[in-house]
């Protein structure tokens, strides 16, 4: 597996481990720079992953034509490799041109419209969405294993987590009031838009970056994405799958050592760690699940060969 990285955050932490976790005999390549690009190609050039993840998101509507064709070359060109590429569709739900936090702070409300992550959107690509389990809310003990020592404590499920939509969003469509994450109080959790991104692509091919009108078509949908359930819209949708991205507010998340003190053994033989949600975490999970799969099958998960291919 490959991860690309640019900046300095909690990310890559979040991909290593999480996939790594998943599948702890895979190999892993973790692709650094200062821009985005430059590690995909590099990936690209080295062709001996074969499973690729990405996880930042670019609104459709606010990339160019030109940058959006080139994203939609990169993950062709992977896919020409055999290299199968898990995107995150990004955390602010169907509004993806929105930021869910802006300076720290909550964004209320939408103002950009539907939108969806231009790196996801793709015909080549494999958009990873999120769910959370939901029932942890209400009842540990009828799907884990409650009481006894800590080694078995909250350790084994009896049976499947329900899933849902991962949405902190709104309680209800209703006044601005109660757009707030269910049962909350507004005080404690006010009004957001986060969730797990989604929706058709519609502003792929566009007449600027800047306007919000300026949108022109999608992709279309692929002849792949068929089934029960898919919208006839004539477009790309996503997401492709979804897996857990709950952040917490439903006792489930992912847990992660992102730094030296973390989950380091102290004196008392206590331990800190951090815990984080979002698509950010569903996608390199997914991916660590088809390591898996391509063990099991002994072969890439991708559709092409690999061929010697430069990158474009």
């Amino acid at each position: 597996m490959a991860f690309t990285f640019a900046g300095g955050s909690t990310e890559p932490y979040i991909d290593l481990e999480l996939a790594g976790g998943l599948a702890p005999g895979a190999t892993i390549h973790y692709y650094v720079a200062n821009d985005l690009i430059t590690p995909i190609d590099q990936a690209l050039a080295d062709n001996t992953v074969d499973i690729l993840t990405f996880t930042y998101d670019g609104c459709e509507k606010f990339t160019t034509t030109v940058d959006n064709a080139a994203t939609s070359k990169m993950w062709e060109q992977a896919a020409a490799q055999g290299i199968t590429v898990v995107v995150s569709t990004g955390d602010s739900g169907s509004a993806g041109c929105d930021d869910p936090t802006t300076n720290g702070q909550d964004t209320p409300t939408a103002v950009t419209g539907l939108a969806v992550n231009g790196y996801a959107s793709t015909p080549y690509n494999l958009a990873v969405g999120g769910t959370d389990f939901v029932q942890l809310g209400q009842s540990f003990s009828s799907y884990s294993t409650a009481g006894g020592i800590a080694s078995t404590y909250y350790r084994t499920a009896f049976k499947y987590i329900p899933e849902a939509t991962w949405n902190d969003s709104t309680q209800s469509d209703n006044a601005l009031a109660y757009n707030q994450p269910w049962g909350a109080g507004l005080s404690t959790y006010p009004p957001n838009i986060a969730g797990g991104g989604g929706g058709p692509s519609t502003c792929s091919t566009n007449k600027t970056a800047v306007q919000p009108d300026a949108c022109i078509s999608g992709y279309s949908k692929p002849s792949w994405q068929r089934g029960a359930g898919v919208p006839a819209d004539g477009v790309r949708d996503l997401p492709d799958v979804s897996l857990m991205a709950g952040n917490g507010f439903h006792n489930a998340d992912w847990l992660v050592c992102d730094d030296s003190n973390n989950c380091a053994t102290q004196s008392d033989g206590s331990f800190n760690f951090d815990s984080y949600g979002g698509t950010s975490t569903s996608a390199p999970a997914f991916a660590g699940i088809l390591a898996l799969v391509q063990q099991s099958n002994r072969r890439p998960t991708g559709a092409g060969r690999r061929p010697t291919l430069q990158p474009l």
